[in-house]
């Protein structure tokens, strides 16, 4: 499968979270699909490239965008793929905040045990959701808890991405979430609580959200540096990378 259908894939589960009824503004013009998360949070907003030759000719109309919202944003670009408008981002001042890599595996993924006296679910309810919640803490790059529950629940709800949590003796230590589209399943928000870790729990989450959307043909996802090798054993490999890059006016505090 190409790279421009796992950046397509994306780009679609953006436009599945913008029409669940959740805060924010969703639009596309220019080459450009940019995001406006609701939540007053820069970089939860951002702007990727639909079609580069647009792209180039138009990053100004997305400063002007989000200057219009009173918000700030990153860019995420795909290297290699979108060279000429990083360069020009570049030369306007931007600044690279992160690299990650999109990862993708041929599905159906090998399934790996959970640690004794683990069990993980799907989020199904609000209990579910401040479980979820409750293994990463809020911080200055997240919204708070309760309005993070009140997007969950509502995405939840679409039946279209499903968010799943691993408990150990009634406590909460691991999450994940998938979502697909078309043949292609992408996996996020894999995380294990610091005093759970070392026990397998971040590749089981990762075949168990998988596993949701059987019909899937491929799996994708961004890996962090920690996250990495964990994700080449189970044989994901890249594809591309996506650099985030901050405007000017927000570098300094990025």
């Amino acid at each position: 499968m190409s790279d421009d259908l796992f950046h397509g894939v994306l780009l679609d589960v953006n436009r599945t979270v913008r029409s669940s009824g959740i805060p924010g503004k969703l639009a596309e013009f220019d080459g450009w699909m940019v995001a406006d998360s609701g939540t007053g949070i820069d970089g939860l907003n951002q702007a990727m490239v639909l079609e580069a030759d647009g792209a180039v000719r138009s990053l100004e109309s997305v400063e002007q965008w989000f200057n219009a919202r009173g918000a700030g944003f990153h860019l995420v670009l795909r290297i290699p793929g979108d060279e000429a408008v990083f360069e020009l981002a570049k030369a306007r001042g931007y600044a690279q905040t992160r690299s990650q890599p999109l990862m993708a595996a041929l599905m159906p993924l090998s399934s790996y045990p959970l640690a004794a006296g683990v069990t993980a679910a799907i989020v199904r309810d609000a209990e579910d959701i401040r479980n979820y919640l409750s293994v990463r803490e809020s911080g200055p790059g997240r919204p708070p808890h309760d309005e993070e529950a009140k997007v969950i629940a509502a995405l939840v709800a679409t039946g279209k991405l499903h968010y799943f949590v691993a408990m150990d003796d009634g406590v909460p230590i691991a999450t994940a979430s998938s979502a697909v589209s078309g043949a292609v399943v992408s996996i996020s928000n894999v995380w294990v609580a610091e005093t759970a870790r070392k026990r397998g729990l971040g590749t089981a989450m990762t075949a168990i959200a998988a596993a949701s959307h059987r019909e899937a043909e491929w799996a994708i996802l961004e890996a962090s540096a920690m996250g990495d090798p964990v994700y080449r054993r189970m044989g994901f490999e890249e594809r591309f990378r996506y650099v985030r890059l901050a405007p000017p006016q927000a570098s300094a505090v990025s």
